[in-house]
C-alpha cells in the first residue's frame, strides 16, 4: 500500500470526502491528483497537515508503519507465549 492508498483508506474509514478533507488542509484537489498520478508524495507539510487531519502520523502516511502499534505488540506477545509452551 501507498501514501495515497493509505490515505484513501483512512478517509473511507473516518466516512470522510477526500476532496473536502485536501482542500480543508490548504491543498489544491486538482494538484493531489496530479501528484498522485505522478506518484510522488507531498512535502513534509502537506503531510504533516493531512495526518492531522485524518489523526495519524506522517510516519504511518509516508511509510506505512507506525511509531507503536499496540496490535502488533499483542501479537508478537502472543507468539512467544505460544513458542513457550511448545519448548
Amino acid at each position: 500500500m501507498d501514501f495515497y492508498e493509505r490515505v484513501k483508506t483512512l478517509v473511507k474509514a473516518k466516512n470522510l470526502s477526500l476532496t473536502l478533507l485536501v482542500e480543508s488542509c490548504g491543498i489544491d484537489y486538482n494538484t493531489y491528483k496530479n501528484a498522485k498520478r505522478s506518484g510522488i508524495i507531498p512535502r513534509g507539510d502537506v503531510v504533516v497537515r493531512l495526518a492531522k487531519a485524518l489523526e495519524t502520523t506522517a510516519e504511518y502516511l509516508v511509510t506505512g508503519r507506525h511509531p507503536y502499534n499496540p496490535d502488533v505488540e499483542l501479537l508478537k506477545n502472543q507468539i512467544r507465549s505460544f513458542l513457550t509452551q511448545l519448548l
